[in-house]
């Protein structure tokens, strides 16, 4: 009956993982925030376009062009440009080391989240079972009561009992009746409840019919935790991992902002062809190209990037409290 009752549980789990909204939810922030370090991997290369352009255009004879320049002009151009930042600061690659933290601490929340609805799911459950255990117990002293009350009215009939000996039985059996009532619509929120966790539709919530197994009475008593675990164990849980790769992405994002006080070297080339006619677009004299390096600095920005340094240290600092508040809970 045991293995019932576990094999029942355990299908319940699994149709929670299967269609819950927050883990689902959780999942689809995943993959938000891998196509967010997908961006930020992508700042490191270099950015190559490549663009054509058809022109056709009419001159005066009658301005500053010379007499001999032709009216109508054609113009074809084929050209391939690549543009490069060089990360002389490392700036590019803190943003990825923190994006890649983000999507860890993404993936770790989304195994927090199973984790918890597993034990809720669980929780819920167990709640369900012993509200049936109650339930049937109400059922049976209902029973009882209705036949002690029988009893005390032929005895207060037959003169062998006061009337308030009957009216205390009426009294005791009416508080049963109101118990078994609260008792059963208990049940029917506990069932509403559990059905939400499992991702069910509002229909088979309104309608929820859970399965129970065999029941509260036949649940294996969990066995004992062994005394000298290790505190290294405290590392498999998902939500202090989590709360560790947030402090790291936090570590990052200071170092990308305090990059952004040096200045940036910014590579350029370009590569193509241009022509008149069509036909001499590909010939070796239509050949151009060109190579440039551009420096910048920051000279004045109205203290925006002080801010953005000390904004990215006060949620460091915030990671750090989080961090330490994950640990307490994990010893707790």
């Amino acid at each position: 009956a045991r293995d019932v009752y576990a094999r029942e549980l355990q299908v319940l789990i699994d149709e929670a993982l299967a269609h819950n909204r927050d883990l689902a939810l959780a999942a689809a922030r995943i993959e938000e925030v891998r196509a967010d370090l997908g961006l930020a991997d992508a700042d490191r290369y270099p950015e190559v376009m490549l663009g054509g352009n058809v022109g056709r255009s009419r001159v005066t004879g009658k301005g500053n062009m010379p007499a001999g320049t032709p009216l109508v002009n054609n113009n074809f151009k084929l050209n391939l440009q690549a543009a490069w930042e060089v990360d002389f600061w490392g700036r590019y690659k803190e943003a990825s080391a923190a994006a890649r933290a983000d999507l860890l601490a993404t993936e770790f929340a989304r195994k927090s989240v199973q984790s918890s609805l597993t034990g809720v799911v669980a929780q819920s459950y167990f709640a369900l079972a012993a509200l049936d255990a109650n339930l049937r117990l109400a059922q049976d002293t209902l029973s009882n009561r209705v036949d002690a009350t029988k009893l005390q009215r032929l005895r207060f009939e037959s003169g062998l009992t006061s009337e308030l000996a009957m009216r205390q039985s009426e009294a005791e059996l009416a508080a049963i009746q109101a118990n078994l009532a609260q008792l059963g619509q208990q049940v029917q929120q506990q069932e509403s409840t559990l059905a939400v966790l499992l991702g069910r539709e509002p229909r088979s919530i309104m309608q929820s019919n859970i399965e129970r197994g065999a029941g509260l009475f036949n649940l294996a008593v969990p066995p004992a935790v062994p005394a000298g675990l290790p505190s290294e164990l405290l590392l498999r849980r998902p939500d202090l991992r989590q709360a560790e790769q947030k402090l790291l992405s936090s570590q990052a994002r200071i170092r990308e902002a305090g990059a952004a006080i040096y200045p940036n070297l910014t590579l350029t080339a370009n590569l193509g062809s241009e022509s008149k006619a069509l036909a001499d677009l590909f010939s070796g004299p239509a050949g151009i190209w060109g190579l440039a390096a551009g420096l910048s600095q920051t000279l004045f920005n109205a203290g925006r990037t002080e801010a953005a340094v000390n904004a990215a240290a006060a949620r460091q600092d915030q990671a750090v409290i989080a961090y330490e508040q994950a640990v307490q809970t994990a010893f707790k």
